[in-house]
């Protein structure tokens, strides 16, 4: 064996697979040990004990076999690694670098402290001669990195200075918003509550006393379970205790007058009536006052918050609009919200899962559209045309012929052959989409602006340059009319613009527009997200040929740095940024 995901039983219940897959981690548990022997009794009875921490364990026996599985983990993707001492030595000067390990705990079977191996090596937490410790400290780490996996956003006062800046906040905002939204409104009855506990008696997730307890007493309306100062202080010094994190005491004080956040006092709610808690909503805004240091620790600092008023109005308007758009069931929903968001792995997993569970066939319509959706966004566009004809399939035995879900997948698969450059099958379905659409909507509605879109699209890749240019003109004006200034959608349409005069040499007015849709889209959508990608790529190409090759270097690593973030690394786009990057540089 030189590498395997161990588990509990071979077979688990259908309810407890689909429970599994739906709690998505963003860490790893590695165990190297050359001794592993999976018949053994010891290995089983440590394979529980850590299995309580964590759900499954990614076990080597070969140092080879581990490293590739470190280094072939999705960035985004952090690993606690489990080492027998024996293999440490060994594997250790190969794997520190690795970007995707977080940290190391040895396994020690003789007495001897080993105290140099730490100090040598950072990511190494501890030695340990016993699982029982290992278990211990491998539990305080995980909640501390989920802890620190609690993004915070920070203006600073240089960006404060800036009138551009003042009152804006970070568009991630909007979509955590939306999220919180979605996820108070999924339904979870008695059913969801034992598949819940189905699971964790099948991880061993505490005792079977408690588990019983909860499933028969929980009751929705008081899920509240918070900390005390002096918690929050532990979880401060045990960071302090790492050389690599400083931490952070987090004092607020709050003005009553202050109208911007509701908070509430939960103390006759809370089960610990005695803390007197203070409840706040998620996207509370605070001014950061004061920061000091905590009994002169340098690791250890005190951070004093007043809650503040700030807001960003064009940002809410936005969110309306998005909130409007998103339609469907709660879960629906979070799919289409990992859509927008990038997150195709993660979207992809969840349809699935969807797709698993309903019994509805329209509904496996909507979730094989889906489907088709992140198939077509990570490249994979004979597998995307497959889901999006599944749909289409199945929408055309239960709907009228100029039904809108008909229309919509025609769309998407003139989508597709586009971006397979087959553009007279693109120009053919979107013909489809047009005359049923024609039928049904007023010719002003965001519909047609979508299809304008596509159609211009195609023209421009067949060199009927003034064609595209009069279809994104359209799209244009419709959009004008339908969307707030800020939107998204404005930000393609400019960025279209730009592409068409791209394509006929007129470089500044390329530029111009380009430039208009990265604006709006540092502003709406997260960082990484691939349209402020394509849109640093369309700049670096307008400065290339415009023979400004450092500035067109500087846009082409930014796409390439976000895309080689969120696609496969045998994506289109990468190959394509990755040929540009070198003619650039052969011109430096």
């Amino acid at each position: 064996m030189s590498g395997s995901k161990s588990n509990k039983n071979a077979v688990a219940s259908s309810n407890i697979c689909q429970l599994r897959r739906r709690i998505p981690q963003n860490y790893l548990l590695l165990w190297a040990d050359t001794s592993i022997d999976e018949t053994n009794k010891d290995y089983k009875n440590t394979l529980k004990q850590i299995r309580n921490i964590t759900g499954d364990v990614n076990a080597f026996t070969e140092r080879d076999a581990c490293i590739d599985f470190l280094t072939n983990a999705e960035e985004d993707i952090q690993s606690f690694l489990v080492v027998k001492d024996t293999m440490f030595q060994q594997i250790m000067p190969l794997i520190n670098d690795i970007p995707q390990l977080y940290c190391i705990y040895i396994l020690n079977d003789i007495e001897t402290p080993h105290e140099e191996w730490p100090k040598k090596w950072q990511k190494v937490k501890g030695v340990h001669t016993n699982i029982d410790n290992i278990c211990q400290a491998l539990q305080m780490g995980i909640k501390q990195f989920n802890q620190d996996s609690i993004a915070m956003s920070f203006i600073t006062e240089t960006e404060m200075a800036s009138t551009e800046n003042l009152n804006q906040l970070e568009p991630t905002f909007m979509y955590t918003q939306i999220l919180k939204e979605i996820l108070l409104d999924m339904k979870h009855d008695e059913k969801a509550i034992k598949q819940f506990t189905a699971y964790c008696r099948h991880r061993d997730c505490g005792s079977a006393k408690n588990i019983d307890y909860f499933e028969k007493k929980y009751q929705s309306q008081s899920p509240v379970w918070c900390t005390e100062q002096d918690m929050a202080l532990g979880f401060a010094y045990s960071a302090s205790e790492n050389v690599d994190m400083v931490g952070i005491l987090f004092i607020m004080s709050i003005d009553p007058c202050t109208e911007s956040a509701p908070f509430a006092s939960i103390k006759e709610e809370s089960y610990f009536k005695h803390e007197e808690e203070i409840l706040f909503p998620m996207h509370t805004v605070f001014r950061v006052c004061a920061i000091k240091q905590i009994e002169n620790n340098k690791h250890l600092y005190q951070v004093e918050l007043q809650l503040t008023s700030d807001d960003d109005q064009q940002l809410r308007v936005l969110t309306d609009r998005i909130r409007e758009a998103g339609g469907g069931t709660g879960w629906q929903r979070f799919g289409n919200l990992l859509l927008k968001n990038g997150q195709f792995n993660k979207a992809k997993e969840f349809y699935n899962v969807l797709l698993e569970q309903t019994s509805n066939e329209s509904e496996k319509a909507i979730y094989y559209s889906q489907l088709g959706c992140v198939k077509g966004d990570q490249g994979n566009y004979e597998k995307g045309i497959w889901y999006y004809e599944q749909g289409l399939k199945n929408f055309q035995k239960r709907l009228p012929s100029n039904d809108p879900y008909l229309a919509t997948s025609d769309n998407n698969i003139g989508m597709i052959y586009s971006d397979m450059s087959e553009y007279v099958k693109a120009l053919l379905f979107y013909g489809k989409t047009l005359e049923i659409r024609q039928k049904t909507l007023h010719s002003g509605h965001p519909k047609f602006a979508q299809l304008y879109n596509n159609i211009g699209g195609v023209y421009g890749n067949m060199g009927e340059h003034l064609k595209a240019l009069s279809s994104h003109k359209k799209v244009l004006e419709i959009r004008g009319e339908s969307v707030p200034s800020n939107h998204h959608l404005l930000a393609t349409s400019y960025n279209n613009i730009g592409a068409v005069y791209d394509k006929m040499g007129e470089y500044s007015k390329a530029l111009s527009f380009y430039n208009k849709a990265r604006k709006i889209y540092q502003k709406t959508l997260p960082p990484n997200h691939l349209a402020v990608a394509q849109s640093y790529n369309n700049i670096g190409g307008v400065y290339y040929n415009m023979k400004d090759y450092s500035k067109s270097l500087s846009y082409c690593e930014c796409a390439l740095a976000i895309w080689q973030r969120a696609l496969s690394t045998t994506h289109p786009h990468i190959k394509t940024v990755k040929q540009s990057i070198e003619f650039v540089k052969k011109k430096l």
